[in-house]
């Protein structure tokens, strides 16, 4: 019998990519078992009937508050299944698809308690690349991806964790091993815009955390430019042991040295400067 997974996000007038978090996990894992923590949004929570949703009343954004409650959240939640993911609402996971058929797939195997996604940033092409709808598959519409050690995240456990602000980082020792996290950050131009527009205007409790979601739109603009204009890949596999993505791994590894007590145990700024075809039994599930 495969293990139990839960999937779990928390959002905030979120009507672009919440619809997407819930297709992509309610396929992985069942729509019955995807626990959706609304942060008292204004809008309509437009969610597939079987989703559950949580809501808690609203108040400033607080990296630590948020990242203690879903800490607590995912231990409660070990009490009734074996595993329990994490993401952010914009974060899509996937299992190595030539290895395995779904995430509960991947558990099944695991030979750790807590796994660390390679970290991808999708990146909109706006040249080669329509304005993405939300409404049809992502794998559809986007074809290119950066590597991104911000993005290597503790997101699968079967034990409890404790999340540092922004869930880069836990109290468990990195372990990479065929988990992939597709970040939307840069996923399309207008709702790019569009969503940082709302988190420069939501109260912070503390504005040391999360300025690059508060920058200015020509700011976002500029740098959202440089990346998609970054040379393109087509010959990049995804296998955790060959050239290049090994050699980024290795980096990200290396640079948790010294890092043992700090909050955030790697460096967040590893970043590979060239865009990589995502192959298509990645994008056949995204």
């Amino acid at each position: 019998m495969p293990p139990k997974v839960a999937a779990v996000t928390m959002s905030y007038n979120e009507a672009a990519y919440l619809p997407v978090w819930s297709r992509h996990y309610a396929r992985q894992v069942g729509a019955d078992h995807c626990y959706v923590v609304d942060h008292g949004s204004t809008e309509p929570l437009v969610l597939p009937a079987e989703v559950n949703a949580i809501r808690i009343p609203r108040s400033p954004h607080d990296d630590l508050k948020r990242a203690l409650f879903i800490s607590s959240l995912v231990e409660a939640l070990l009490e009734y299944y074996d595993w329990v993911i994490h993401t952010d609402v914009d974060e899509l996971v996937l299992a190595d698809p030539d290895h395995y058929r779904d995430i509960p797939s991947f558990c099944d195997h695991a030979q750790t308690d807590a796994v660390t996604a390679i970290g991808l940033d999708i990146q909109h092409v706006p040249g080669l690349e329509p304005p993405l709808n939300p409404q049809r598959a992502l794998g559809e519409q986007r074809n290119w991806v950066r590597f991104t050690s911000a993005m290597c995240k503790p997101v699968l456990t079967r034990k409890p964790l404790v999340w540092s602000p922004g869930f880069h980082c836990a109290d468990t020792p990195l372990s990479f091993g065929g988990l992939y996290l597709f970040h939307l950050h840069w996923a399309d131009e207008t709702i790019g815009i569009q969503r940082l527009e709302k988190t420069r205007a939501m109260p912070w409790r503390n504005h040391s955390f999360g300025a690059h979601q508060r920058v200015a739109n020509a700011q976002w603009t500029q740098t959202f430019a440089g990346m998609a204009a970054f040379e393109r890949r087509d010959d990049v596999s995804f296998d955790v042991t060959a050239a290049p993505l090994a050699s980024w791994l290795e980096r990200t590894k290396h640079s948790a040295a010294g890092r043992e007590a700090d909050g955030y145990a790697i460096d967040l700024h590893i970043n590979a400067a060239e865009l990589w075809a995502i192959p298509p039994g990645f994008r056949a599930r995204l």
